[in-house]
């Protein structure tokens, strides 16, 4: 399947907090919490990469901070609904009638407004994507919040971040190879080559 590389560059904000620059330890070097996210989610024919990664986030976020959330709520197998947060980015940016993408700041700002629910609650059936989020499902997205976000802005501040048990997104320019079937296959891509296909945000 192609899908549809969507993430929108954002522009440059003063008033973005940014990560204190940082050098990881000489002594690491490599480093996986795949363990903790131990599936792969496919955004399918929607431009949703942001949501898919700005929720997978929110997930490991819960896994490894649960003191806030609901005693009710199962921390090892909830998921959160990429379909509500790709609406509210697409409200947030003007762009709701449009499979139109969103940018990287705009995962952020929905999750630290808004939160989100609960994937059994919206389940993500592409073809429901204009659909407005109910109030029911706001007031339990509010239950799922992220008190602050940070810009990192190079490479050792990242590893770093990684270090501490925190992960992050990115989006960036893609290429052909990407919807290859050898990057199918085996999950490797090489230096890129010829141009870009569009932009995707990824969960680190």
């Amino acid at each position: 399947m192609k899908h549809l590389l969507r993430v929108v560059k954002d522009a440059a904000d003063e008033r973005d907090h940014v990560a204190a620059p940082a050098m990881p330890p000489a002594t690491v070097t490599s480093l996986s919490m795949r363990s903790k996210v131990p599936y792969i989610k496919d955004q399918g024919p929607l431009g949703s990469c942001t949501a898919h990664a700005g929720t997978e986030l929110l997930e490991m976020l819960v896994r490894n901070h649960p003191s806030e959330i609901p005693a009710t709520v199962n921390r090892t197998t909830l998921r959160f609904s990429p379909l509500f947060q790709y609406a509210l980015e697409r409200i947030a940016e003007g762009s709701f009638s449009q499979d139109a993408g969103a940018d990287s700041r705009t995962i952020f700002r929905v999750l630290a407004k808004s939160g989100c629910c609960l994937e059994t609650a919206d389940p993500y059936v592409p073809g429901n994507y204009l659909m407005l989020p109910t109030d029911a499902l706001r007031a339990q997205a509010a239950q799922y919040k992220i008190d602050a976000y940070h810009r990192i802005l190079d490479v050792n501040t990242a590893k770093s971040v990684l270090l501490s048990g925190y992960t992050f997104t990115v989006g960036m320019p893609v290429f052909q190879q990407m919807e290859s079937d050898e990057a199918a296959a085996n999950g490797l891509l090489a230096m890129p080559q010829g141009s870009a296909i569009g932009g995707h945000e990824m969960h680190v």
